[in-house]
């Protein structure tokens, strides 16, 4: 299995430890990891079309072994007027093509960072909404 992980440099030694103390040293060798910056502003603009090109780019060698990935997303985004539709976009493009890879991803979104219209709007494409306390599923998502 890969693991593929997106993710900032302020969560990564907290993250380093967890992972460490649940994987074996072999199973650690199968964690990617990727600065989420990196990844989401490849373009320098949170280009979607080039967010989701990557994204497949990088796990179709996997997926092509027949192995089973998971992927875990820290999304983050600068100041910017048009994010919202950039998000939404994205999420729903994302939500296709993990469908279609058979990937189960999880994308993190700091809730003090997004308004509640953007919350609804990833409860279309998201089959399940998490947060620090529970987990239950997305009653407006649109795939079912």
């Amino acid at each position: 299995m890969l693991l593929h992980l997106l993710r900032n440099e302020r969560i990564t030694v907290k993250l380093n430890e967890r992972l460490k103390a649940c994987l074996s040293p072999e199973d650690w060798k199968d964690v990617s990891f990727v600065s989420n910056f990196e990844f989401y502003y490849i373009s320098e603009d949170f280009h979607v079309p080039s967010i989701i090109s990557t994204f497949a780019r990088k796990l179709s060698p996997h997926l092509d072994q027949n192995r089973t990935v998971r992927t875990w997303a820290h999304v983050e985004w600068g100041a910017r007027d048009d994010i919202a539709s950039k998000i939404t976009s994205f999420e729903h493009l994302a939500d296709e093509g993990v469908r279609e890879m058979k990937v189960v991803s999880v994308c993190a979104y700091n809730e003090r960072d997004i308004c509640e219209r953007l919350e609804e709007k990833l409860c279309t494409s998201h089959q399940f909404k998490m947060t620090d306390d529970e987990m239950k599923r997305s009653p407006i998502y649109l795939r079912k």
